[in-house]
């Protein structure tokens, strides 16, 4: 699924910076363009001068949380608002719960290449979409039904 899908431009937030190399050069590597940031503040400076197809940030990491991420991601940046993947490491069943009730893409450490381009490929599907926009189609359509 991987390779089929085309260029990429890609930013990549994480504090690790093995995980970093490793998911740049897989992701280079098949061709899409990948700008890194180390923590929150540089990924949010990136997004204010450029725009891109696809988010993926580790969860948590030292001045770096995904979530806050994601969210500010929202508010500021709506068009990625289904183009986000998280990075998680031991992050347990709640959060990995968490994760597919609202159906943000997340990876799993030890990331290899393979998972990683498959995940990208998921999320850079056309007409991809969470849980979230899916729960409020229904509930409109519910509530017109009951008006």
């Amino acid at each position: 699924m991987g390779d089929d899908i085309k260029r990429k431009r890609i930013l990549l937030v994480s504090g690790d910076e093995a995980v970093r190399e490793f998911c740049r050069n897989t992701l280079s590597g098949h061709g899409h363009s990948v700008e890194l940031a180390a923590d929150q503040p540089q990924a949010l400076g990136r997004l204010k001068t450029s725009e891109y197809d696809l988010v993926i940030s580790d969860i948590g990491a030292p001045r770096l949380d995904g979530i806050d991420l994601y969210i500010n991601i929202l508010k500021n940046h709506p068009y990625l608002k289904n183009r986000f993947l998280f990075i998680i490491g031991v992050g347990g069943a709640d959060l990995t719960s968490f994760l597919n009730y609202i159906q943000i893409g997340y990876l799993s450490q030890p990331i290899g290449s393979t998972e990683l381009m498959e995940a990208v490929g998921r999320a850079c599907l056309p007409g991809s979409f969470n849980f979230s926009e899916k729960r409020t189609e229904r509930r409109f359509k519910m509530e017109a039904d009951c008006v």
